[in-house]
């Protein structure tokens, strides 16, 4: 006990701690404007005619004009308000697993929360919204699932993909975990719902792809307390100028080396990480369906890699994957038994190597870990 409640508090420390370093970093974006990664990508909208990711900035734009209050700061609170839900959301579940060693572990991964935490580019991104979209499915710990959850968990996952595409790919996880967790027939009913929305606009994006010029995005954001930056060459809203081949092309040119051992050092990093993740969830691994259900999970965002050049965010993204589906599993089983002691040689050796080893947002090579990522946060502020 004395192991789990230790493993839990550094838990919540990280998170914290974490979460603290990220809103530093925000507050440093919302002073000068925006930050064209992490604000930027949320204010494309409609002004230059119906254009894919539009959905997100037409609300914050518009709420910003409705309110009178700067679209960064407001923005940005709701950013906080989302990360602080999934942090808080994510210690829920390690609570209601009474603190298991096994799962606070894998929390701790760097290819989860730790990613957001050791990387400048990468919190505060949209694919926190298909994150949030799992967590109503976990939230009472009875196995049965009311039907307000599934609603509340589909609402926010359309949200999500109407404000990035490419977050379609989590229906496939999606669809696997309320498979395991619905009644079959209530299942099949919801993820055809799921499934007719995802689809739906997907194809909107691929049928508004691109527009001629972003010029009256960026005014609008300008007049709104925008920083020019944030319509910069390589920022964000500047992508949705150039057509669908285009846009692939110059995601991939982000991966370019002239060596290939960036891709052998990411290709190690990746095995590592997700080898640790299967060693945690060995003993539940033998369940029925449980090994294809997180091969088919982790392959729905393979296409990615091959479309867009933040292979690191795929990565990461497939880790979160992982873990909902893990944790479907382990809700549609008997919790007290499924994740066993861990010996605390193995807790000592694991905890090291997540917080002291992160995963870059491009080529997931190793980057800093989240006590270098803290050490550096405390020399700068002195």
């Amino acid at each position: 006990m004395v192991l789990q409640r230790t493993v839990f508090l550094v838990l919540l420390f990280v998170y914290s701690a974490g979460f603290l370093l990220i809103s530093l970093r925000q507050l440093g974006d919302v002073a000068v404007g925006g930050g064209k990664y992490a604000q930027g990508e949320w204010l494309i909208d409609f002004s230059a005619g119906y254009v894919r990711r539009g959905f997100s900035g037409e609300v914050f734009m518009g709420l910003s004009e409705a309110l009178g209050i700067g679209v960064i700061p407001l923005l940005a609170m709701v950013q906080w308000g989302l990360t602080l839900l999934c942090l808080v959301g994510l210690l829920g579940l390690a609570l209601r697993y009474k603190m298991n060693v096994r799962l606070s572990l894998l929390l701790l991964s760097p290819a989860l929360v730790l990613f957001w935490y050791n990387n400048q580019y990468a919190p505060f991104r949209k694919e926190l919204l298909a994150y949030l979209a799992f967590l109503p499915l976990f939230l009472r710990a009875s196995t049965v699932i009311a039907p307000w959850q599934v609603l509340v968990s589909m609402v926010t996952f359309l949200i999500a993909v109407a404000f990035h595409e490419a977050l379609a790919v989590f229906l496939v996880p999606m669809a696997i975990v309320l498979w395991v967790l619905l009644p079959a027939r209530r299942a099949a009913g919801w993820i055809a719902a799921y499934a007719l929305g995802a689809v739906a606009l997907t194809l909107f994006s691929l049928a508004h792809a691109s527009v001629a010029d972003v010029s009256p995005i960026c005014e609008r954001i300008y007049a709104l307390g925008g920083h020019q930056r944030l319509c910069e060459t390589d920022a964000p809203i500047m992508w949705v100028e150039l057509d669908a081949i285009s846009v692939v092309a110059g995601g991939l040119r982000l991966n370019a080396s002239e060596t290939v051992w960036p891709f052998v050092e990411g290709l190690l990093m990746v095995v590592i990480v997700f080898g640790i993740a299967l060693f945690l969830l060995k003993d539940i691994l033998l369940k029925d369906g449980m090994i294809a259900s997180l091969i088919v999970s982790f392959a729905a965002v393979l296409p990615l890699y091959a479309m867009g050049g933040d292979w690191g965010r795929w990565v990461s993204m497939q880790m979160f994957a992982t873990l909902f589906v893990a944790l479907a599993f382990l809700k549609a089983g008997d919790r007290d038994r499924e994740l066993p002691p861990l010996n605390p040689g193995y807790v000592v050796l694991i905890l090291a190597f997540n917080l002291g080893v992160g995963i870059w947002h491009l080529v997931p090579v190793r980057a800093p870990g989240f006590v270098q990522t803290v050490w550096q946060a405390l020399q700068a502020a002195s």
